[in-house]
């Protein structure tokens, strides 16, 4: 059958038409064109004319897929033959590809679940290292305030040692002096927070922050060097009545003013 008679008696008849209508893609070319020769090329077409049904490959592929070719010198009963399996074909190539569709977008959803599982892991390891981050700092800054306070204390308690040191020179000779030819003269003792007890004569009329000022010197006078290691004075400290427990701290007052004499036993307490 040539292509004129294939077209008028074929692809007019209303079963065929309805047909494509119904459920084909068609595209008609004349070879004498360069677009329908090089079609005709790449599906290797060999004579004419030429009736054929193809579907694409996959669900995005530009490849084609041969259904069927009708034997056009069949005539009208192999074309209507033709179309009528390829429906089948076509149902099951469908169903197929909704098993395909399915099974990709199932894959995607997967793979989006995974991603999302990921992106949080990710912002909880960043979160968690941030958060070590930040307490590796803070410790790292509480041990160098830590050792900054511990370097200021050392310090001062060095220059507060010696300066006491310093002091305990001239407290020996200071004493011998005002005492030189004083008749009325308390005897204060003192105990330190070490235990040991110290004993040191005073004219009444001396201010009581003469006895605070050799109470702070214990430690350097003479009579205390030998055994210093053992005894502890605070850097601040107070001193205090034993009975009644009363706290001194008008320094400005005579001994004889803070009822003192002729003798008083005393204790320090840190302040600290």
């Amino acid at each position: 059958m040539q292509t004129d008679p294939f077209c008028r008696a074929v692809l007019k008849n209303e079963i065929v038409l309805d047909l494509l209508k119904e459920s084909f893609l068609v595209y008609g070319g004349d070879v004498i064109y360069r677009e329908a020769t090089n079609i005709s090329r790449m599906l290797e077409v060999r004579s004419y004319p030429y009736f054929a049904v193809f579907s694409p490959i996959g669900i995005s592929a530009n490849e084609l897929k041969l259904i069927g070719r009708a034997d056009v010198s069949s005539g009208l009963d192999g074309v209507v033959a033709l179309l009528h399996g390829c429906l089948d074909q076509l149902e099951e190539h469908k169903r197929e590809m909704g098993a395909g569709v399915a099974a990709v977008q199932n894959d995607r959803s997967i793979m989006a679940e995974q991603d999302r599982e990921f992106q949080e892991q990710l912002a909880k390891d960043r979160a968690e290292a941030e958060q070590k981050k930040r307490e590796t700092e803070e410790k790292q800054k509480a041990e160098r305030e830590a050792k900054e306070t511990q370097q200021k204390a050392e310090k001062k308690t060095e220059e507060i040692s010696a300066s006491r040191e310093e002091a305990s020179k001239t407290f020996g000779p200071r004493m011998e002096q005002l005492l030189s030819g004083c008749d009325n003269v308390a005897r204060i003792v003192v105990r330190v927070p070490s235990g040991q007890r110290f004993e040191q004569k005073f004219p009444h009329g001396a201010k009581f922050s003469l006895v605070i000022e050799w109470a702070s010197l214990l430690k350097y006078l003479p009579h205390a060097k030998h055994k210093s290691d053992d005894i502890e004075i605070p850097e601040e400290f107070h001193l205090l009545t034993s009975f009644p427990t009363t706290k001194l701290t008008e320094g400005d007052k005579t001994l004889e003013e803070l009822k003192l004499v002729p003798s008083c036993a005393l204790i320090m307490s840190s302040d600290e």
